[in-house]
């Protein structure tokens, strides 16, 4: 019995020392769709545009075997989200924020298809952690003396500071950390220098809201910001990835010790 656990210790760590792994960096596009919890905000209250920017980072793939395979990355992403008024509406208003993620989504693989590209589809969850942002806004009533042409800008913050001027708006309540799932296809190809290509095409759906109404620091007379919504993205990427065998690494270090030792 006192051996059962050396011997189950030996089972996890058998894999490890076979395990073949790929990293390196990744770059892409990306599309954000905002999915608010009142169904008619985007249908009958305003115009929310949607979002198309870059995220890159860094990639690394646990190859366990031909078929199946875990990925985990950490990449920087920046959405932004602009509110405009319906064409009937006779009250402008304008406001446009973007919000900063650094992100860590986990994926299990399974890959298929032969030399010399293969494909893959993949699936699982995603953490993101919201480091902050900027905005600027526009509406009727700073402008009653006519000498406001242009939209004002402030930047997002999470505690409320004594005396807080207009450049920095709180958000008390929200949800800096937020989670989704994700699925994606692809495919890969190794090429001549030794390294591989993989090409991405990912769906994220958020879970998460943004933050709870009703925050004074976003209350104006004539239009309050609506932070229950989620971030649905669609994104396109590529990465160059680098091999690290486990069991050719050890098999060196033990063909470089031989060979010290005959030296001797």
């Amino acid at each position: 019995m006192k051996r059962l656990p050396i011997f189950l210790l030996g089972i996890l760590l058998m894999p490890a020392l076979h395990a073949q792994y790929w990293f390196g960096p990744r770059v892409g596009l990306q599309r954000t769709d905002f999915i608010y919890q009142d169904s008619e905000y985007k249908k009958d209250s305003f115009n929310v545009s949607n979002h198309f920017g870059g995220q890159y980072g860094l990639m690394v793939i646990y190859q366990a075997s031909e078929k199946y395979a875990v990925s985990g990355e950490l990449f920087y992403e920046q959405i932004s989200k602009k509110v405009t008024n319906k064409e009937d509406d006779e009250i402008p208003i304008y406001s446009q924020t973007s919000f900063r993620y650094l992100s860590l989504p986990f994926s299990l693989r399974w890959n298929f298809g032969k030399e010399p590209v293969f494909f893959y589809v993949a699936g699982g969850p995603k953490l993101s952690y919201w480091l902050g942002g900027s905005g600027e806004i526009l509406l009727d009533e700073f402008n009653q003396s006519k000498t406001i042409e242009d939209p004002i800008p402030y930047s997002v913050k999470f505690k409320r500071e004594k005396g807080g001027d207009f450049d920095r708006r709180a958000v008390v309540e929200a949800n800096r950390v937020q989670y989704g799932l994700q699925v994606s296809t692809g495919m890969y190809f190794d090429v001549v220098s030794g390294g591989r290509i993989l090409v991405d095409l990912r769906y994220a759906f958020g879970h998460s809201n943004m933050a709870f109404n009703g925050n004074t620091d976003y209350t104006y007379s004539e239009y309050e910001e609506n932070f229950e919504f989620r971030n649905y993205t669609l994104s396109a990427t590529i990465a160059y990835l680098f091999e690290y065998d486990v069991a050719l690494q050890r098999k060196g270090s033990s063909t470089n010790r031989n060979s010290k030792k005959i030296k001797k």
